[in-house]
């Protein structure tokens, strides 16, 4: 993994943290995190930005087409798939 998706996964799984444990603290939830819940939201963040990266790569990089030429539409669904599970993961924890 290059070094700055590493720093943009670590950045990013920070901040959903604290947006997780500000929007507790709003609805007046306890704000303490389960280890298991800190592993899955680091999990989600890396499945959304992994995805995205590999969205990025499906639409612009014509040699990565070329290479998957109609499969690339498995790829896209694939990456759609991950984000939108990762991201129904955050939500639930934020509602527990």
């Amino acid at each position: 993994m290059p070094q700055r998706i590493l720093i943009l996964w670590a950045f990013s799984t920070l901040m959903v943290i604290l947006a997780v444990l500000i929007i507790r603290k709003r609805q007046q939830k306890s704000v303490n995190l389960e280890l298991a819940q800190l592993i899955s939201l680091a999990l989600s963040t890396l499945g959304i930005v992994s995805s995205s990266q590999l969205l990025y790569k499906a639409f612009t990089f014509k040699d990565f087409q070329a290479i998957l030429g109609a499969d690339i539409i498995t790829l896209v669904i694939g990456a759609v798939a991950v984000i939108w599970v990762s991201a129904k993961e955050v939500i639930k924890i934020v509602l527990e």
